[in-house]
């Protein structure tokens, strides 16, 4: 419905890391990214859905962007 919402797609792809579907759930979160680069959910969301894949290293880069851009992880 809003193709250029990115919180709408974070939304989406934290619900889809949820129920397992790690690979929409990035596809979601790299969208989102692409339309705002600094929106650190995005990088947090995309980078716990690829630590559920076991794709250590680019979790810890979007975890890292998160950090960079504000988030406080715990």
């Amino acid at each position: 419905l809003a193709p250029d919402n990115t919180v709408a797609y974070v939304s989406r792809g934290f619900s889809c890391v949820s129920v397992g579907e790690h690979d929409r759930a990035i596809a979601d979160c790299t969208k989102a990214i692409r339309l705002a680069r600094t929106y650190a959910p995005a990088y947090w969301t995309r980078g716990r859905a690829y630590n559920m894949k076991g794709e250590y290293d680019k979790a810890e880069a979007d975890l890292a962007k998160a950090r960079e851009l504000g988030l406080e992880l715990e």
